[in-house]
């Protein structure tokens, strides 16, 4: 199997910037994860207006991995991946009988 060429891309956070290399079908959404946490990053400074950004950008990340974390140990993973398998499984099973 062929692989695109890694790209560079330049992503802002939190007002700075940074080179990142990533195949270009990953572009769309790293940008959009971007987006969410320079979003989170600027809701934490309207209400710390005090606070320096990057104490914010430190806040948001951290609220990301608490919420990762409670995904994580709650089951709530497991159970979308056995939700996501079985629709995969039903999926197949439809194609099978359609083009046999």
């Amino acid at each position: 199997m062929i692989t695109e060429a890694k790209k560079q891309v330049t992503i802002v956070i939190a007002g700075r910037s940074y080179p990142v290399q990533m195949d270009p079908v990953e572009e769309r959404e790293v940008k959009t994860v971007v987006a969410e946490v320079n979003a989170r990053v600027e809701s934490i400074q309207s209400r710390y207006p005090k606070q320096d950004k990057q104490d914010c950008l430190a806040m948001a990340i951290l609220m990301y991995a608490s919420e990762l974390h409670k995904i994580q140990h709650t089951g709530e993973l497991a159970e979308l991946q056995e939700s996501m398998a079985a629709k995969m499984a039903a999926i197949e099973s439809l194609l099978d009988d359609l083009l046999s």
